[in-house]
């Protein structure tokens, strides 16, 4: 993994364990990390020797465990769960119906993000934008004139 890689999933895994799991003094457990591991290429555990179905981005799964943190709470405190790892698989449930749905709004605000990037860039390059705009108002406006004026020549 790259440095980048390794701090966001060490965001990720500090989220879960102290703000999802309530863990404070503990780590997850090896099954709980493989399941988080095996999220990110659309795998129950992670497994390299499995088919790899998708391939998001740690920040990508933090984001969603952001989003879906109130469903999270609200699922836990009206469940009563056997065991810390049936408690995680539960919510690992929750997390893997919406994970597509945050990986498209994060590629659409990118998206948009380099759009009105490239068009404060084109604003920056026109200088005269001012001008410009004026210029076609004043064209726009004698035309409306011109029609009018057509309207009721032939009434005459």
């Amino acid at each position: 993994m790259k440095q980048e890689e390794r701090d966001d999933w060490d965001e990720l895994e500090e989220y879960v364990r102290c703000k999802i799991m309530d863990f404070v003094n503990e780590g997850l457990t090896k099954q709980m990390v493989l399941r988080l591991k095996g999220l990110r290429y659309g795998q129950v555990m992670a497994n390299n020797s499995a088919q790899k179905h998708s391939n998001y981005s740690f920040k990508t799964i933090l984001l969603t465990f952001k989003a879906c943190y109130p469903k999270i709470k609200s699922a836990i405190s009206t469940k009563q769960f056997k065991n810390n790892m049936q408690k995680f698989n539960y919510i690992m449930a929750i997390v893997e119906n919406n994970i597509s749905d945050v990986s498209q709004r994060m590629r659409r605000a990118e998206e948009e993000r380099v759009k009105s990037e490239a068009i404060n860039h084109d604003i920056a390059q026109n200088s005269n934008v001012d001008a410009i705009y004026e210029h076609k108002n004043k064209i726009a406006k004698s035309n409306k004139k011109q029609t009018r004026k057509n309207r009721f020549s032939n009434l005459w």
